[in-house]
């Protein structure tokens, strides 16, 4: 299906209210209804990574680590760069390195860079190409390399990487920051007020199960009915999304960088 179409929380509200006889928002307040539409677009973004991001930071040259960005839930690509993003030809990709950590000067890890070795270390299996070169180079050409690692919210970068100005991250995101006004694709509309109402009717059945636990069934069974509940009819639109279509969405959300 080939649509740009995007729907506001109020729409979403207009339909599930009437739904949950809430019309005058009695059982929870619209902050709490609209906060919840935003756990559904999170849902969705965790199960399919549907929110691909490009985003760049400036690079921290002082301590060599800065915090993941607040809405990221899994890192794809890390590339460092001088000058704008609008000029990347000067770009390097950074290698992932585990076990490493710094705090600026220095660092923990397995396998040094420096001509250090840990005899009882050996790189095999899934290793990466840092790792890999390491094992064979040594000496000062090493510490040249870049790599980075993710320990305790962090990316760490090596020493290598303070020749760049700018770090570029490319990362799967939640759909919507915290706080945000959610933004729901069309083909999301079902899916977003199913979830709502599920979600509601379990509050108002805890109060009364006798009158909500059938309503609460009903939408349940919409939501989360394998392969044909609305969940998961919306993780397979997110995995049918044309190129354009992705751009378009990208856009809209103000990441343009795909």
């Amino acid at each position: 299906m080939e649509t740009t179409t995007y729907i506001s929380p109020n729409q979403i509200l207009a339909n599930v209210l009437p739904m949950l006889d809430d019309v005058r928002m009695e059982d929870a307040s619209k902050g709490f209804y609209v906060s919840t539409i935003q756990r559904a677009i999170e849902t969705i973004a965790f199960d399919s990574f549907f929110d691909e991001r490009l985003e760049d930071f400036a690079f921290p040259k002082d301590d060599l680590f800065m915090p993941i960005p607040e809405n990221m839930i899994n890192l794809i690509s890390v590339y460092v760069f001088n000058g704008d993003k609008c000029n990347i030809k000067n770009s390097h990709k950074v290698w992932f390195k585990r076990n490493y950590i710094t705090r600026g000067e220095g660092m923990f890890a397995y396998d040094k860079a420096d001509g250090t070795h840990d005899p009882f270390y050996q790189p095999r299996g899934h290793c990466s190409r840092f790792e890999d070169l390491t094992t064979v180079r040594r000496g000062p050409a090493d510490r040249n390399l870049l790599w980075y690692n993710i320990q305790s919210g962090k990316i760490m970068f090596s020493p290598g990487c303070r020749g760049y100005e700018k770090v570029a991250l490319i990362f799967n995101g939640t759909g919507c920051a915290i706080g945000d006004l959610p933004i729901i694709p069309l083909q999301f509309r079902t899916f977003v007020e199913d979830y709502v109402c599920e979600f509601i009717l379990r509050i108002k059945m805890a109060k009364d199960p006798a009158k909500w636990r059938n309503l609460w069934g009903v939408y349940d069974m919409r939501l989360n009915k394998p392969y044909d509940g609305s969940l998961d009819k919306a993780i397979k639109y997110t995995r049918q999304l044309t190129q354009a279509q992705r751009n378009d969405f990208h856009t809209y959300l103000g990441n343009p960088g795909f």
